[in-house]
């Protein structure tokens, strides 16, 4: 082979070599640029689904963001990379600074909802638990609440939940609220709770606490013959 035979297949071996160098890089450019995508679409479909969430439990929702800049920027970038269209680059970034805007304004939909719920957590007076735990027929249930309630409230951060593990704080914060309402400050007439503060008492209740309210409130609730009282003589 001449000099001038080899020089021209160094030649072409060098043409083809940056050919694939710049193919590489584009491909290396691609990638990227799909995985950006990925991470957004990931970010978008997380947050829709813990939306889904919010109003399946009938949570108020702010309004979505606009979305008609953001589809036609991907309408444009789209054309212009099947076009082979030397600024498809820069209509990919218009597209991802919408897209990305997009995202930001749900992530914010999101996390006022949320910080509404946590607002609204069921409130348990504990004083007034205090009092109803002296009854025996309610101190399991006092327990319960109290239970519940701690655990709603124990170091949770529902901004950070998955739309999953929303729905079930969800499910426990009304399961809360149920038990929350069953206990009534109306219904335990502050002579009734006189009676047992007395009877749990080292002397216990005294023939006096059994006031005809007490007798009533009582039989009402078929405690009646479960009680014991103290005469004093």
């Amino acid at each position: 082979m001449s000099v001038r035979e080899r020089c021209e297949t160094v030649s072409s071996a060098v043409v083809g070599y940056e050919a694939l160098r710049l193919s590489a890089k584009d491909a290396e450019v691609h990638h990227h640029r799909a995985k950006e995508m990925r991470e957004l679409r990931e970010s978008i479909l997380a947050d829709l689904a813990r939306l889904d969430a919010l109003r399946q439990k009938g949570v108020p929702l702010a309004p979505l963001p606009n979305t008609e800049k953001c589809i036609e920027w991907l309408e444009k970038c789209s054309s212009a990379f099947d076009a082979g269209d030397p600024k498809a680059g820069s209509a990919f970034g218009n597209a991802k600074r919408t897209i990305k805007t997009v995202a930001k304004d749900l992530r914010s939909v999101v996390e006022s909802s949320v910080g509404a719920i946590v607002k609204a957590l069921p409130a348990v007076d504990e004083a007034f638990l205090r009092q109803v735990e002296t009854v025996p027929a309610f101190s399991r249930k006092v327990a319960d609440i109290r239970r519940r309630r701690d655990e709603l409230g124990k170091g949770v951060n529902p901004s950070s939940m998955s739309a999953t593990e929303l729905l079930r704080f969800l499910d426990e914060r009304d399961s809360l609220s149920k038990l929350a309402d069953e206990l009534h400050p109306e219904d335990f007439p502050p002579e009734v709770l006189e009676f047992y503060r007395a009877a749990r008492g080292r002397r216990g209740a005294t023939i006096d606490k059994l006031t005809d309210g007490v007798k009533e409130w009582l039989a009402e609730r078929g405690e009646l013959d479960s009680i014991r009282i103290r005469v004093e003589g």
